[in-house]
């Protein structure tokens, strides 16, 4: 037995920041049960409507953010806590739309449920529209960025995320389906 390791003590780094992506995870897990095995009286049980609604509160509230995508602090992810990630990393944005999905099909279509169906369906619209518009690559995309002037900081900008066209490798137009794309992440119009 090393002395010094009887006085060293381990401080615990979860539970500091809310870990977003397993709550999402929560919501998922449920709706694969109940689609599963056809037994809905484990979603439709008060503390599972309750712990979604709380789950559901949280990532909707009002904020300073005005992008429908959601923010993660630094260490927000159980799995990739020591990862660094922050900003809005595309995994976090298709657990939220997932959880989002699985939502609307869970919730109790009661006064409380029904407000958060609007909110969903809300949220959803702009975040699929945001996702698309801002994470998704196919090769009308690939051409129009290989033409993008740089230095363009305005609000009217179309090279929002200042791409220097000649930083694109050769190799990306063959790797590009004629039919198709990628969402890509660790992006954002900041």
């Amino acid at each position: 037995a090393c002395p010094k390791a009887a006085s060293l003590t381990i401080s615990a780094e979860f539970a500091l920041v809310a870990p977003v992506d397993s709550g999402f995870w929560w919501i998922f897990l449920l709706r694969a049960y109940t689609k599963s095995t056809g037994d809905t009286s484990l979603a439709e049980m008060p503390e599972c409507q309750k712990g979604m609604r709380l789950i559901l509160s949280l990532c909707l509230s009002e904020g300073f953010d005005t992008f429908p995508t959601l923010l993660c602090a630094d260490g927000c992810c159980m799995i990739d806590r020591r990862m660094g990630v922050y900003g809005y990393p595309i995994e976090i944005q298709a657990l939220f739309f997932m959880a989002l999905r699985c939502a609307l099909l869970l919730l109790k279509q009661d006064e409380e449920g029904k407000e958060f169906v609007e909110r969903i369906t809300k949220r959803l619209h702009a975040l699929s529209f945001h996702m698309r518009s801002y994470y998704w690559i196919d090769l009308k995309q690939l051409n129009d960025i290989y033409r993008y002037k740089t230095e363009e900081y305005s609000h009217t900008a179309v090279n929002k995320f200042n791409v220097i066209p000649d930083s694109l490798p050769e190799w990306i137009f063959d790797f590009m389906p004629v039919h198709g794309g990628y969402f890509i992440g660790n992006v954002s119009p900041a």
